[in-house]
């Protein structure tokens, strides 16, 4: 019986098991947690008819998953009370074997985390049941004021606030100890705790699967079982500022664990499960300039055969050192350029030079390496003429990019932006909610511009993909994934 189950609520994705519940469960197993984890977007994907579940073609894997979720949901939000097959399904999963602590991941898409806690608390009243998350930690106060059965709510990195709350509600403890979480006093009154960081990564347990079904996830299960894909991390944090960005809010202070230990790593999730392909989910991998080259040299001399791909910045890119990249097992990179206008990438404070990510994206396309570019469209300051300005370096450079994601410009809560809407031409900002008869599920806000409003956003997404389209770059932030696991995929049409 595990006292304390990790529960990852649908839908997330199913490429490969997610990161940060493999780092909680390292963690609390060697506090000697007795915890146990349960990712229902595997179950969910089991849910769906076999024509699709059994597919090949991810995205319309993700699209009925989705929709799913979306009508379970929507069903609950009208009737808590409504008999859901599907809903009842994930509950019994939730409370086999009886644990007496559940604690749900929420990430903004994972919508059922709210019927799912407030039905498992229904059916075991005594059962305390925690939530954490980037979501979590910049809506703790709604997720409390509402009737969804959460306890305490974890802020921030989860590692040291979570292992103290197990030993608080296992012992019977004074709550008023445990740092990082929010909860209601016995007044009623919402306490929101400071976060406390952990200071050296290094410290760190690696990430545990044990207990994740690998086997069932997209990239494993397309490569028949013959290859391992896996998340890790070489960092936390950014050193950026940028205006729309939660990253640095979230993680405080930018930290990072030595090129050796994340050899170290590497080595481990080789031998352990037969990784072939790792994704490092760091927010840069080269926050600071020099890092990424001397992870590559780490990785070159321990002769560690792994592959992986990453997020870079422009910034600290040194042009010359694309060789080594390659030849230290990177096959993708993600470059978060959001625009090719001088002007928006300055109202976003975000420092991409624009001819060097020209001159950057070329050298590393013909090193080899799959190029992938964010965009962001409709910031609230990018006229046409400069919406224009991106569209013609997706023309200019489409030679060298495989394949882009294209965002459309959504504000998110505590950033530079909603706390000072003004500065960027914001007239009007508004908070959007979820109502439902167990209260409000904070979902985004709505805004207008001089420039831009939701219309105009939506019509520079739909350009941008049409271009995208014509140009044959491929569009959706997975296909560096795809690529890296082609060579396993029957009849892939992805090749470099």
């Amino acid at each position: 019986m595990a006292c304390l189950k990790i529960v990852i609520p649908p839908f997330t994705h199913v490429l490969m098991p997610p990161l940060g519940p493999a780092a909680l469960v390292a963690y609390l197993r060697n506090k000697y947690a007795d915890v146990e984890v349960l990712d229902l977007n595997v179950s969910l994907l089991k849910m769906l008819p076999k024509s699709v579940r059994n597919s090949r073609d991810y995205a319309q894997i993700a699209d009925h998953a989705a929709r799913l979720c979306d009508k379970i949901f929507r069903r609950w939000a009208e009737n808590p009370d409504a008999d859901i097959e599907q809903l009842n399904a994930l509950i019994d999963q939730i409370l086999s074997g009886n644990p007496h602590i559940v604690g749900f991941s929420y990430y903004f898409t994972n919508f059922l985390l709210f019927p799912l806690a407030s039905r498992v608390k229904e059916e075991d009243p005594e059962l305390k049941i925690v939530v954490g998350g980037p979501t979590a930690t910049f809506s703790y106060r709604e997720i409390l004021e509402g009737s969804f059965g959460v306890d305490f709510v974890v802020l921030g990195e989860g590692e040291i606030p979570l292992s103290q709350l197990y030993r608080v509600l296992v012992e019977d403890g004074d709550i008023r100890s445990v740092d990082g979480i929010a909860y209601r006093d016995g007044d009623g009154k919402i306490i929101a705790k400071d976060v406390t960081l952990i200071d050296d990564l290094n410290s760190l347990p690696i990430p545990d699967f044990e207990g994740f079904s690998l086997k069932d996830y997209f990239l494993m299960r397309v490569s028949r079982g013959r290859s391992t894909f896996l998340p890790l991390e070489t960092s936390r944090g950014c050193v950026f500022n940028c205006a729309y960005c939660q990253e640095r809010i979230l993680w405080r202070t930018y930290r990072e664990k030595r090129p050796e230990r994340v050899v170290e790593e590497l080595e481990h999730v080789k031998k352990k499960y037969g990784a072939k392909g790792v994704w490092f989910w760091d927010s840069l991998l080269n926050a600071r300039p020099g890092r990424l080259e001397r992870i590559c040299d780490a990785i070159r001399s321990s002769g560690v055969n792994v592959e992986w791909g990453g997020s870079i910045s422009i910034a600290n890119v040194s042009i010359n050192t694309v060789g080594k990249l390659y030849d230290a097992g990177c096959r993708f990179l993600q470059i978060g350029m959001e625009s090719a206008s001088t002007e928006v990438l300055r109202s976003m404070r975000k420092p991409v030079d624009v001819e060097k990510a020209a001159l950057l994206i070329k050298k590393l396309s013909d090193a080899g390496i799959w190029v992938h570019i964010f965009f962001m469209v409709g910031f609230p300051t990018e006229r046409w003429e400069d919406f224009e300005e991106s569209l013609n370096f997706l023309i200019g450079n489409a030679d060298y990019i495989d394949s882009i994601s294209v965002s459309p410009f959504s504000p998110a809560e505590n950033t530079p932006i909603v706390l000072n809407p003004q500065t960027f031409n914001i007239s009007d900002l508004r908070r959007l909610v979820i109502r439902t008869k167990k209260g409000n599920i904070p979902c985004g806000f709505s805004f207008s511009s001089p420039h831009v409003d939701e219309v105009e956003v939506e019509r520079r997404f739909q350009v941008m993909v049409e271009l995208a389209e014509e140009l044959g770059i491929l569009i959706g932030e997975f296909h560096p994934l795809f690529y890296m696991a082609g060579q396993e995929y029957e009849g892939s049409s992805l090749s470099k």
